[in-house]
């Protein structure tokens, strides 16, 4: 599987890619629909076996946000990033990246960055899957 692959198989509104070099992360932004308001979700930070698996991810999550906001009444649709990182970064390595993250939200213009950051433990089926960080994002 890679990027194109996942790409053209989405039913979604917007993907962003981008490479970070300096940390070898993948950042993918995804909107999966606007259509009762701007998308709202949230960001993963995750090790990944390939990138294509971060991207699948993020449209997979962005997808379930537009179902658990039209199921919460919200006016919004759902959006979600994903960090693929090589490694879980920590200190100073963790706060350079998510501030490159941070900027390239920004770019996206209309984006309210920063609502809840918070640490908690993720329940998934794959016990190592831990949002450390979650950053809420209305895009």
């Amino acid at each position: 599987m890679d990027l194109e692959s996942v790409l053209a198989g989405w039913d979604g509104e917007h993907a962003v890619v981008r490479h970070d070099a300096e940390s070898g992360a993948w950042m993918f932004v995804c909107v999966h629909s606007t259509v009762r308001g701007p998308a709202g979700g949230g960001t993963r930070m995750r090790v990944y076996p390939a990138p294509a698996d971060g991207l699948a991810d993020a449209m997979r999550l962005s997808a379930a946000m537009t179902w658990k906001m039209a199921a919460a009444g919200m006016p919004r649709g759902g959006g979600k990033a994903v960090l693929a990182v090589p490694e879980l970064p920590a200190g100073e390595p963790r706060r350079r990246l998510l501030r490159r993250y941070g900027e390239l939200v920004a770019s996206l213009g209309g984006t309210d960055v920063l609502v809840n950051y918070r640490i908690h433990t993720a329940i998934a089926k794959d016990p190592t899957s831990t949002l450390v960080r979650t950053i809420w994002l209305t895009f």
